[in-house]
């Protein structure tokens, strides 16, 4: 148990969302959200691409194939019933094998949350999903 707690905070800390305030309300412990959104209005989630990578995204929808962003593109994805879970991961093509990215989350307007991709180049394990739970918390892992 120590172990899972320790990796989740170093996956924390590497995250890149070091910068944001801690969302409140904060308790010690762990799975702390890392922003807030307002669950009882539309929850909108722009995907910025600055990764230089091509990536895909999807809500967990069965949506074949997947949505693809070209590196400096954008995306809008308006969520539905909350939790709702969004993953985004980078293709294997060449130059690139496997790429692990880095999400940076800030607030845009309204009730936007802003997830920047980017290369992760001190990790092999980086981000792969972003969740706003039931309660508006915003979780990356």
């Amino acid at each position: 148990m120590r172990y899972r707690f320790a990796t989740l905070i170093g996956l924390l800390a590497m995250s890149g969302v070091s910068g944001l305030a801690l969302a409140e309300p904060f308790q010690p412990g762990p799975w702390q959200p890392l922003a807030r959104v307002e669950p009882s209005s539309p929850v909108r989630v722009l995907i910025v691409n600055t990764s230089g990578a091509t990536i895909e995204f999807d809500s967990f929808s069965t949506q074949v194939p997947l949505p693809q962003l070209q590196p400096s593109e954008s995306a809008v994805v308006l969520l539905g019933t909350l939790p709702e879970s969004i993953n985004i991961s980078a293709l294997s093509e060449p130059p690139f094998s496997e790429i692990p990215l880095n999400f940076t989350l800030s607030e845009d307007s309204g009730n936007t949350l802003r997830v920047e991709v980017g290369i992760e180049f001190d990790s092999f394990a980086g981000d792969r999903v972003v969740t706003v739970d039931d309660t508006g918390g915003v979780y990356v892992y």
